[in-house]
């Protein structure tokens, strides 16, 4: 339940044991003698990782997102709660209440850091009694009437149940707080993770010609709908829809990409700023099936092992997979959506997925449940203007939220596992440009070249890049500039066949905030040839009559 931010003032001695523990490490702004105790996010982590992870205090409180950290030492010694999951709980509910946080950052594994165990009863497939873990725990802080959310209503020690031996716990699930995990299990993956947050920020990724690129795999994910739908690919259509402005690479089972794992891997090393995987999944894998087969593609799957092999740098992108345990982080540390994102060389900078098996429907209505419609609920608030990676997972779990939830609507929301950095920028602050305005030939002819002009202004007078897709498959159009506000930009292309083309081209600024496309159209007419015939050239010549009769009577006389 969102709860009104309060900044609290203090003119005296914190007396609270919770309050003089938590400002400890406090970050005190001064405004007119008065000492305002004010915070954008805290981290939670064993004090095996706090110096590895001043540095990312550093680079946060240096962009003025006003950063401290709090050791699971120091919760678990100083607050009260049954175990060490409401302990570390209590302590979020006193930083929001008195510190006004907006992001929480969980530091370390399930055997350093843990997480809440949710009990749901629901008779799918194979298996009736789920028992998952669910860090959206950690962000509900409050239900409907303001009060600490436990998620243990009835008091029995059985947390989340729905329907568990007919026992219900009412909760709202609704985020207090924006949050994410790193599932660090050493020191390294600490200093992996930071210096890609750093890095990532630091080049304002987001604002990079690749992050435009989007990555989707899709395939029939479930067998024998009434309408045959290929589920994964219908899923990634929905996406590119509302995506509008970024560029798709399908790798598809329809297109024949999806074959091979390696297309997977040479779309991401281009870089991109979002990856969906709509399939299947273990802790260690992804696949899916060509439509209508019980066959399993990419042939041999896409493992762990193709994930590490990814070297895409510094151009990661977020991953979102709707495939079953690719975040089970308690069974396998080194689980599929955890190797994304610990990969030194790349993969990628922050991973959504599923705790435990995803639920979903068959056919169409695939998309509206599940982390499915998450999905969609996400792609919808990124273009509304989610910023941050917490804001991403946050929002979308509060877009799906409803009065009328069922067992697949609650496994969905709770096991929805954010692995990043919950106040990592993803998108500028920025106001769009206008749409280009397209002028050149609206006609032509083939293998001649042609000069097109592009223009759009910025209103905060950023500089405006623009992709511009010729409409031909030629792979001539892309990326071009940057270039200033306002300045006419000439690009020359040549068309090599017949055919009527629509141009189409949309600006972007250095923030990555895009116009809408504009449109242009070009007609490269058939080059006619004069096909007269002898009878045509007779009619419009009715005087050659005379010559060939004449021609006629001489050849005669001759003879």
């Amino acid at each position: 339940m969102k709860k009104m931010l309060t900044l609290v003032v203090c003119l005296s001695i914190l007396n609270s044991v919770s309050i003089v523990a938590l400002s400890k490490s406090s970050f005190m702004l001064n405004s007119q003698n008065v000492t305002i105790y004010k915070y954008d996010m805290v981290i939670i982590s064993p004090s095996l990782y706090t110096d590895e992870l001043q540095t990312l205090i550093d680079h946060k409180n240096n962009r003025n997102l006003i950063t401290t950290i709090k050791t699971t030492e120091e919760i678990f010694s100083e607050y009260s709660g049954r175990d060490e999951a409401e302990k570390i709980k209590y302590f979020i509910k006193d930083a929001l209440d008195t510190l006004d946080i907006s992001y929480v950052l969980l530091v370390g594994g399930a055997d350093q850091l843990p997480s809440r165990y949710t009990h749901i009863y629901f008779e799918y497939d194979y298996q009736t009694e789920w028992v998952f873990l669910s860090d959206l725990y950690y962000a509900d802080i409050y239900d409907k009437e303001m009060n600490f959310s436990s998620w243990d209503t009835n008091e029995n020690n059985i947390f989340a149940e729905y329907n568990w031996s007919g026992n219900y716990d009412e909760l709202d699930l609704y985020p207090d707080v924006y949050l994410g995990r790193l599932a660090c299990i050493n020191e390294n993956e600490v200093i992996i993770c930071v210096n890609k947050i750093i890095n990532y920020e630091t080049e304002k990724a987001y604002s990079r010609y690749w992050f435009k690129n989007l990555v989707l795999m899709g395939g029939d994910s479930l067998l024998g709908d009434e309408h045959h739908v290929d589920e994964g690919e219908y899923v990634n259509k929905a996406v590119i829809n509302i995506l509008d402005g970024f560029i798709p690479e399908r790798i598809w089972a329809s297109n024949g990409k999806l074959y091979q794992a390696n297309n997977i891997n040479n779309a991401i090393n281009k870089g991109a700023g979002f990856v969906f995987f709509n399939g299947h999944g273990l802790t260690d894998i992804w696949a899916t099936h060509p439509h209508e087969s019980s066959q399993w593609i990419p042939i041999g799957n896409y493992k762990n092992s193709h994930v590490k092999s990814l070297v895409n740098g510094n151009k990661l992108p977020i991953v979102i997979s709707d495939a079953c345990y690719h975040c089970q982080y308690d069974v396998a540390s080194d689980c599929f959506g955890w190797t994304f994102v610990t990969n030194p060389d790349g993969g990628c900078i922050a991973f959504l997925g599923g705790t435990d098996i995803d639920v979903s429907y068959g056919g169409e209505d695939i998309i509206t449940k599940g982390i499915e419609k998450l999905c969609i609920d996400m792609s919808t608030n990124y273009i509304a203007g989610d910023k941050t990676f917490g804001e991403l997972w946050g929002n979308g779990i509060k877009r799906y939220l409803n009065d009328n939830m069922d067992e697949m609507d609650y496994i969905t929301i709770e096991e929805f596992q954010p692995f990043g950095d919950p106040s990592l920028i993803i998108a500028g602050e920025s106001q769009p440009p206008s749409n280009p305005e397209i002028d050149g030939p609206i006609n032509g002819n083939i293998g001649v070249e042609y000069e097109w002009t592009f223009v759009s202004t910025d209103p905060d007078g950023d500089n405006i890049s623009y992709y511009i897709d010729w409409g031909d498959k030629s792979g001539e159009g892309g990326w071009y500039g940057p270039y200033f506000s306002g300045e006419e930009v000439v690009i020359t292309h040549k068309y090599k066949s017949k055919d009527t083309y629509t141009i189409k081209a949309i600006a972007v600024d250095e923030y990555g905030i895009e116009s809408n496309w504009t449109y242009f159209e070009v007609t490269m007419p058939r080059i006619k040839i004069a096909n007269i015939s002898i009878f045509n050239f007779i009619l419009d010549h009715p005087n050659i009559l005379s010559l060939i009769h004449w021609l006629l009577e001489k050849l005669e006389y001759n003879i």
